[in-house]
């Protein structure tokens, strides 16, 4: 088994790590051969028995390959329903096992920025990657998966399983492989690896991944105890000449005015007048860009300078979209931009057409090859005659970005500095993208000429950018107006404008806060984006607020019910018992309305409650069916308290017993229609059967207290009332 030094040394400082722990991680960049260390510790352990989980069928079948081909493994792949995992026409990716692209309610919180247009929302389930659908992956896989038998329960085995497959495997695992092991995190297969590893507490579990910290921010290296063997990261990897140093083009393509046309010097003049006042009109843009990219304008030149030199009209991309809809749209605009290659064969994957993938695989012919796709294929399948990728899908995810970039670098990459086409200048505006290429340009210390050679920085195409704008949704101008006619960016729960789901996009840029970029922090924090308190905490706060106003004071009654939409009662005592884990700022905007902090025991706020009812009404019968204190009085009465909360309910009158208490009830409201009627009438004489306009029937309330005898009583209490 050939192996690189640099993987040679990570796995012996696995194997070192291991001799100290049971958990250990290798975090090593895409491309740098991960899969040759696990190979190794597989060897080892070739007597025991192993588990190797990964999150796509493509990995799964190219590993289960590998393994074949040494020899001498027993292997089994058992899926408990194969079906629901690899099945196509499935729009659920195999990272969350359902969609949870619409999980609003801030638990998520790390969908992808790409899924921002109508067409998209299918495509961008939960906003990562699924390759394990296409077809021939599919069968494949299902081939593979075999009943277990009990010859697999004891001895030597290597199991293969999907990280969405995690309930049916096999029992007591000595060594445990989680590949790509931040998918671990994605919550419907984290309870799961949790339990896996609670159940083999004695195995050795190694993970290995080139990004182990997720779009939610949380880092998956806390499985391995933060136990990490060996760290690489691609700048390292691409310094030491692991990794080929890209031609990168880094482009807004400038579209300029076309000198044939015969207002060219007047149309110049006005553009440049226009930039000097800063009164450049974004709407006039996109039009400008569309009749540009329709003749091919500025594209056109950067493909033809960047291709023919490097030999590549012959090669390989994948081109980077941002939406269906938008990859429909560049694969029309390509027939321009491409027009002087001979010929080029153009492919297309995404959720609803996963075949592209392998017909773009097995194109070998001598042509531009072309792969356009949508949320895939940024991790999880390695191309080594990928020639570069073209990005036309703006990202402020620098996780995407450097997942996108991955792509085009391989350890077993056929070229030598594959070309990168940035053409809507991601690494512009992400610092980490910035510092990561000035940090490679340092130290691979490449002269002046090298670095004009490699690093094309092109003029700032604002039209372009335009152009992509009119074919998608403007959310930042949708939320921006939201916050000029509001006065604050707490977009509430449904929200929407020009049919667009503004809230959605806004709680995906809240979910992702610590991933964006300082200026783009400051882009939203300008019009008054909150990335610690919810529109939901808000509203809460805007009800207490109004009580306040109200009644000068935050005594709010248990009784209250729902006031301006807010069940305030409880909103102020769930903020007071998790006083500790809310903001400081959301504790003073409380304290601004005077709030009380003290935490008190529930009975009591009931009793003080109860006791306002009795110096309101006289009494304490409270009606079962009058909210939280009827219902909490019959509770006193079905489990007595004892002691000195028996006592101050003795104290107020409280009355023990239930049947005496519905009985007075039913006298109080009875004599209350009586008074009604006594005061209109001079007198009870009221016929049998009648019943007031509120639907009480008097007329047998009045017959049965004559029949009690309690008729005098009454009328002398109707007469005095």
């Amino acid at each position: 088994m050939n192996i690189l030094p640099h993987n040679e040394q990570a796995y012996k400082a696995v194997k070192a790590h291991l001799r100290k722990s049971n958990r250990t991680c290798v975090v090593h960049p895409t491309g740098t051969g991960k899969s040759v260390i696990a190979l190794k510790l597989i060897a080892d352990y070739a007597q025991k028995r192993i588990l190797y989980i990964t999150s796509y069928a493509a990995n799964l079948l190219e590993f289960w390959d590998k393994i074949d081909a040494l020899g001498g493994y027993r292997m089994v792949l058992n899926l408990s329903n194969p079906e629901k995992h690899v099945g196509t026409g499935i729009s659920m990716d195999l990272d969350t096992g359902v969609s949870d692209r619409f999980d609003i309610s801030g638990n998520s919180g790390y969908f992808d920025e790409s899924c921002k247009s109508d067409d998209s929302v299918d495509s961008c389930a939960s906003g990562v990657d699924n390759t394990a659908g296409d077809e021939e992956s599919r069968i494949k896989l299902l081939k593979k998966a075999t009943e277990v038998n009990e010859s697999f329960l004891t001895g030597p085995v290597i199991q293969f399983s999907l990280y969405a497959g995690l309930d049916n495997l096999l029992p007591s695992f000595d060594l445990i492989i989680l590949d790509e092991f931040h998918r671990a995190g994605a919550p419907q297969w984290e309870k799961n690896v949790k339990r896996l590893l609670r159940e083999n507490d004695h195995a050795k579990v190694v993970g290995f991944s080139a990004t182990p910290t997720r779009m939610d921010g949380r880092d998956m290296t806390d499985l391995f105890h933060h136990d990490i063997a060996s760290n690489m990261e691609l700048s390292e990897a691409i310094i030491s000449n692991l990794l080929p140093l890209p031609v990168y083009w880094l482009g807004k393509i400038e579209f300029e005015l076309d000198p044939a046309d015969p207002d060219y010097h007047d149309k110049l003049e006005k553009e440049r007048k226009k930039k000097e006042s800063g009164k450049l009109r974004k709407r006039g843009y996109p039009n400008i860009a569309k009749r540009h990219l329709e003749s091919g304008l500025g594209l056109k030149e950067a493909f033809q300078e960047a291709l023919i030199p490097e030999h590549a009209t012959h090669g390989k991309f994948i081109v980077f979209c941002r939406t269906i809809r938008n990859t429909h749209l560049m694969m029309k605009q390509s027939e321009q931009w491409f027009d002087w290659v001979g010929e080029v064969h153009r492919y297309e994957m995404n959720h609803q057409n996963r075949d592209g993938l392998n017909r773009f695989i097995l194109d070998q012919s001598d042509t531009l090859r072309l792969l356009f796709v949508v949320d895939m294929l940024t991790e999880g399948v390695h191309l080594d005659d990928l020639d570069g990728v073209i990005m036309i899908r703006p990202t402020e995810s620098e996780r995407v970005y450097f997942q996108q970039l991955g792509r085009a670098l391989a350890v077993t990459s056929k070229r030598e500095h594959p070309l990168i086409f940035d053409v809507v200048s991601n690494a512009s505006i992400m610092k980490g993208a910035l510092d990561f290429w000035r940090n490679i340009g340092g130290e691979r210390d490449l002269t002046e000429r090298e670095m004009d050679r490699l690093f094309h920085v092109t003029a700032e195409a604002a039209d372009f950018l335009a152009y992509l704008e009119e074919t998608e949704y403007d959310y930042y101008g949708a939320m921006k107006r939201f916050y000029e006619k509001e006065g604050h960016l707490y977009i509430p729960k449904g929200y929407q404008a020009d049919g667009h789901d503004i809230y959605r996009e806004f709680i995906s840029i809240r979910g992702r806060w610590n991933l964006l970029s300082d200026s783009l922090k400051q882009k939203y924090t300008d019009i008054g984006m909150d990335p610690e308190i919810t529109t939901q905490w808000m509203t809460g706060f805007w009800a207490a607020a109004a009580y306040f106003d109200e009644n000068g004071n935050l005594d709010v009654p248990s009784g209250l019910g729902m006031y301006h939409g807010v069940w305030l009662y409880d909103w102020l005592k769930r903020n007071r018992e998790k006083q500790n884990l809310i903001c400081e700022r959301q504790r003073m905007l409380l304290d601004s309305l005077g709030m009380d902090w003290t935490i008190t025991d529930p009975w009591e706020e009931k009793y003080k409650e109860l006791e306002r009812y009795h110096e309101q009404h006289g009494h304490t019968d409270v009606p079962g069916d009058d909210g939280p204190l009827g219902r909490w009085v019959a509770e006193q009465r079905k489990r007595p308290p004892a002691g000195e909360k028996k006592e101050k309910l003795d104290r107020i009158g409280f009355e023990w017993d239930g049947r005496k208490s519905r009985s007075r009830n039913a006298w109080r409201e009875g004599a209350a229609h009586a008074r009604e009627y006594y005061a209109s009438h001079k007198n009870l004489k009221v016929p049998a059967g009648f019943i007031t306009t509120d639907g009480y029937k008097l007329g047998t309330f009045v017959k049965n207290t004559k029949r009690k005898g309690l008729l005098a009583d009454l009328e002398r209490e109707c007469a005095d009332s």
